[in-house]
């Protein structure tokens, strides 16, 4: 009997990982940066991609670093809370 409870336990467990998983598994990709302009707000930014920064790594500008499944790296510069750039692996895609 205590081992067909744990192994439900365990069980159960898993599918509540699998769950946690795929709800936060996002697919990052630079596609989905294509629709971002040059003057967006950063709330504006946030409900086109539907998910926020990994990181904020700006040092007096705010700079948005994102992380995309492939690997690179998706920096977004905002000055007064609007976008003036976009970087792919340090190369300028908006500017």
């Amino acid at each position: 009997m205590c081992t067909r409870l744990n192994n439900k336990k365990i069980v159960l467990l898993i599918i509540i990982i699998l769950i946690n998983f795929s709800c936060n598994n996002v697919n990052k990709n630079l596609e989905r940066f294509s629709e971002i302009k040059k003057g967006m707000t950063k709330e504006i930014v946030d409900e086109v991609l539907s998910f926020k920064e990994d990181k904020n790594v700006g040092h007096g500008l705010a700079i948005d670093l994102y992380n995309l499944s492939d690997g690179s790296s998706i920096r977004i510069g905002y000055s007064d809370n609007k976008v003036i750039y976009i970087l792919h692996n340090e190369k300028k895609i908006l500017e």
